[in-house]
């Protein structure tokens, strides 16, 4: 199991998936000073129902997809809870958001540094499908998201889209959160 884990110092370039995957049901998990460049999938993808966990100055470039994301599935059982990312720096992406959040409970990022993101700088959602309703999310900026776009997505994309067959991210405007 990865329960108890600390990763520290570590970088990983290249990866054909995710530079760093944290799944299965970890828990009491440490990442801190980690880095990856180049992958092909999200520079930090954590998963599968992970939980209490820190990932602390992590740094990541040029990933594929998300540079950090959590991520929780419907067939995972349960979702991702009690994650907290503090200072994470994003430079860069070829496809995809700086960081996201895609359902979970108690998901926390704080002291945020985005740039330079193919797409939305910080991402909030639940998108359908086999991901989870969104939970709490706290997000403490503490420095400039510098991303090209920053786009907060905080209306719950499943609950718009539960009877369409293709995921619209734009949702009308009757379908808008209240300011």
């Amino acid at each position: 199991s990865g329960d108890d884990a600390v990763v520290r110092d570590v970088h990983a370039e290249g990866a054909a998936a995710a530079g760093i995957a944290v799944s299965r049901g970890a828990g009491n998990f440490l990442l801190e000073r980690v880095s990856v460049a180049d992958s092909r999938a999200d520079g930090i993808h954590i998963t599968g129902g992970a939980h209490d966990g820190r990932v602390v100055d992590a740094v990541t470039s040029g990933t594929g997809d998300d540079g950090v994301a959590v991520v929780s599935y419907r067939k995972d059982g349960v979702p991702c809870e009690r994650i907290r990312i503090e200072s994470p720096r994003v430079e860069g992406t070829t496809w995809g958001r700086g960081i996201s959040v895609v359902g979970g409970n108690d998901i926390t990022y704080t002291d945020i540094d985005v740039r330079d993101t193919d797409a939305a700088g910080v991402y909030l959602g639940s998108e359908g499908g086999d991901a989870t309703d969104l939970g709490i999310v706290t997000i403490l900026l503490g420095v400039p998201v510098t991303a090209v776009e920053l786009l907060i997505t905080f209306w719950v994309i499943s609950r718009l889209h539960r009877h369409r067959s293709v995921v619209d991210p734009a949702p009308g405007p009757d379908e808008r959160p209240a300011a």
